[in-house]
């Protein structure tokens, strides 16, 4: 099965990290496909959960138009990750599919444009009281994930 999961851009907006991309299964219909992103701590194993939710997408049938399937539902929402929610670690980022209640694909979530890597890869500071410093990074120079830690002066 080809399964290609895009992130197309990343953005940093009032502590929330924005991603935008696209699933595509090649040869099946998406809308028989539950899509989520799992944002998982790596020492707790505590888990965020983030249903993708469809997000229309006409260019993508044109893309991969060879397969004779209507691809324009492969789009998905803006995916709003609100950073100040996060303990302490470093929090892999996986894309999960499910057809008929059976896991068809379980990754960790790659960006390989430069040019957002380079917009993101950054610390930032969140909270009120207790503040953190949030650091987004790319395991292997391509695969998201977030680092958290106590702000100390």
């Amino acid at each position: 099965m080809n399964i290609e999961v895009k992130i197309e851009d990343c953005l940093i907006q009032n502590n929330i990290l924005v991603l935008k991309g696209y699933t595509v299964v090649r040869g099946l219909d998406i809308s028989k496909i539950k899509r989520e992103v799992i944002i998982k701590n790596k020492t707790t194993e505590k888990e965020i959960n983030i249903e993708l939710k469809q997000s229309l997408r006409t260019d993508l049938s044109y893309i991969y138009i060879e397969d004779k399937i209507n691809y324009d539902n492969c789009g998905f929402d803006d995916i709003k990750i609100n950073l100040e929610e996060f303990s302490n670690g470093k929090w892999d980022v996986f894309v999960k599919l499910e057809k008929s209640n059976e896991t068809i694909y379980y990754e960790r979530v790659e960006v390989k444009l430069a040019q957002f890597k380079t917009k993101i890869r950054k610390n930032i500071i969140v909270g009120e009281k207790n503040k953190k410093i949030i650091r987004i990074n790319f395991d292997e120079s391509t695969q998201l994930y977030i680092q958290v830690y106590d702000y100390d002066k």
